[in-house]
């Protein structure tokens, strides 16, 4: 197949230069037509389009050439050699596009075959050649991958400067007058339909000229050499079929966690309109999907949105002071006597022997720390003075007689005159670096096990008891670990005017010494707020004072509380506690994020071109 195509197309080559050569004039049985007489003849132009368009076919350049042929014969049409010209440079150029085709086809790069065949289809759109290869193209989704580059639309090379355009008439004279002006061929897609519009521009370059003619005419264009654009209807099913792909990587090391990754797809996905985003988490990079321009919007913006967050050095100040007093002050009178019944009987017993005495005394006065000493023992250590009386009797007051007596203890009274006075000062200082907008927590402290509830074993079968032992009796306590010390989060949020925004929980939390059904009591005090501070200046954030005064009376009643004679048979005990915690934070800029803002143009919604560069 592809052996007679290029047979047909050097037979046609063939009559084409033939048809170039001059012939005698003898044998000229066919004239060119006459043109019409409302056609602009500009002989001196049209030559001087003549010779460019012969100096670009010396050099292969086929697509200036085709263009400046066709300029040539649009000013003299008169002349059939620009006429034949131009046909000439027609074919040829179709034949590059097909040529082309063949390479990359056997390249499998069946994507910008198709490509070529189009633009053959766009010089001639009954070239049976180039529908049969397209059709013979696989499905445009077994099209390989391609790099980058080669996804990019080609740049149009245009005549530099501005120009002024005044045009009425058909869309497609339009965009012929704009690319005759910049020297850049223009093709059509067979489905643009016919519209008369009325093009007024002043001063504008070609992509401008391009830009405001396809909004006014609802058509885009693709560029398909450097000299060759194809100018197609605007319509979705146009754009879903030629409208170029990228696909594209970035990495963005600052995205350091997948929440600001999902940030990332979602800023990309509202504002440019890329729905073929995919983050990976792992190398921290975002892949592109979608429209080189879109494409390169989405790196813009990234590019601005991924700047390293601004950091900062939070200096924690803990401040604690306690001061405790004790004043202890009278006379603490006896409140207790005991009478005991002295016995005939017990006077014999002890008269009889030691033990005897011994046995009456631990019968009136109890046991005592003598008990259980033989009478030996006891005289060996009153004789050597380590045991005293008082130790077996204490103070006593005889009274009564005859038939019975009575022994009772002497009431003792003790003075006090005491005062105690402590002071605590402890300081914590901590240091806790934190991220612009994330963040930071910081513990010290130790974990505490409190045991919240014990679990014995049972067993029904006593058989089994002897076999387990004692140890299946053991209950096993179950417990859980408490954090005591002090922790502080908090999430920074840094100003452009040199101040803080801090949200800031800070616990501090102990045993308060006191206990319920044995569990530890835990003493917890916690500060959450959001303040607002200055870089480099230290704040107090927050304070806890505590004042808590105790007086207590011991004495005898009704005289205690008496003025003058209660400080003689009362003692008063008065005791003072003040507890002061203060919070000092300081926070210190370790680097500022850049702030400074910039406008990135996102262009229409509707609008699709290709970058024209000037040449």
């Amino acid at each position: 197949m592809f052996r007679r195509s290029r047979i047909g197309r050097t037979v046609l080559a063939a009559y084409l230069l033939m048809a170039s050569v001059p012939l005698p004039a003898q044998k000229a049985e066919v004239a060119m037509p006459a043109p019409p007489h409302w056609l602009p003849q500009h002989p001196q132009q049209a030559r001087a389009a003549y010779e460019r368009a012969r100096t670009a076919e010396q050099r292969g350049d086929w697509a200036q050439a085709f263009a400046q042929y066709a300029e040539a014969w649009r000013l003299l049409p008169s002349e059939p050699d620009y006429l034949h010209g131009r046909e000439r440079a027609r074919f040829a150029l179709l034949q590059q596009h097909l040529d082309r085709a063949d390479r990359l086809a056997l390249a499998r790069d069946f994507r910008q075959a198709r490509v070529e065949l189009l633009a053959a289809l766009a010089l001639d759109p009954t070239e049976p050649l180039a529908r049969e290869r397209l059709q013979q193209l696989p499905p445009e989704s077994n099209d390989r991958p391609r790099p980058p580059a080669r996804t990019q639309s080609a740049t149009v090379e245009a005549a530099a400067g501005t120009r002024s355009f005044y045009y009425s008439g058909d869309v497609r004279g339009a965009y012929e007058e704009v690319g005759r002006t910049f020297g850049v061929t223009v093709s059509f897609d067979s489905d643009l339909p016919a519209q008369t519009i009325r093009f007024r521009a002043e001063n504008v370059d070609f992509a401008t000229a391009l830009r405001l003619l396809g909004q006014q005419t609802k058509t885009w264009w693709i560029a398909l050499d450097r000299r060759l654009i194809h100018i197609l209807p605007d319509t979705p099913q146009k754009r879903q079929e030629f409208a170029p792909r990228v696909e594209r990587r970035l990495f963005l090391p600052n995205l350091i966690t997948p929440e600001s990754a999902t940030e990332a797809v979602r800023v990309v996905s509202d504002i440019v309109g890329i729905t073929q985003v995919q983050a990976d988490n792992r190398t921290h990079a975002l892949i592109l999907r979608g429209q080189p321009e879109a494409v390169a919007l989405a790196e813009a913006l990234l590019q601005d949105l991924e700047q390293a967050q601004g950091e900062l050095m939070l200096e924690v100040h803990v401040l604690e002071l306690s001061r405790s007093a004790l004043r202890r002050l009278g006379i603490t009178p006896p409140s207790s006597s005991q009478l005991i019944t002295l016995r005939p009987e017990d006077i014999a017993e002890a008269q009889q022997s030691l033990e005897g005495l011994l046995r009456v005394l631990q019968r009136l006065f109890g046991q005592s720390a003598v008990s259980g000493l033989t009478p030996e023992q006891l005289a060996q250590l009153i004789g050597s003075g380590q045991l005293g009386t008082l130790a077996l009797i204490p103070s006593l007051i005889l009274f009564g007689g005859g038939r019975s007596l009575f022994l009772a203890t002497l009431p003792q009274a003790a003075a006090e005159f005491s005062e105690n006075f402590n002071v605590l000062r402890r300081s914590r200082r901590l240091l806790l670096r934190a991220q612009d907008g994330q963040p930071a927590t910081f513990f010290l402290g130790e974990r505490f096990p409190v045991t919240i509830g014990r679990l014995t074993p049972t067993v029904v079968d006593p058989n089994l008891l002897p076999l387990l032992g004692p140890q299946l009796q053991a209950p096993f306590p179950a417990f859980q670990f408490e954090d005591l010390g002090l922790r502080v989060r908090t999430t920074p949020r840094m100003h452009g005017n040199g101040e803080v925004t801090l949200q800031l929980e800070i616990e501090i939390r102990s045993l308060s010494g006191a206990e319920l059904n044995g569990i530890p009591v835990i003493s917890n005090r916690t500060v959450q707020q959001t303040v607002r501070l200055r870089q480099d200046e230290s704040s107090v954030i927050a304070g806890i004072i505590q004042h808590e005064e105790r007086l207590g009376i011991a004495g005898w009643p009704g005289l205690a509380r008496v003025p003058g004679a209660g400080a003689l048979t009362s003692t008063r005990e008065t005791e003072t506690r003040d507890e002061e915690l203060l919070l000092v934070i300081t926070p210190r800029a370790l680097r500022l994020a850049p702030r400074a803002g910039r406008s990135l143009y996102a262009g229409r919604e509707a609008e699709m071109g290709t970058p024209a560069r000037s040449q």
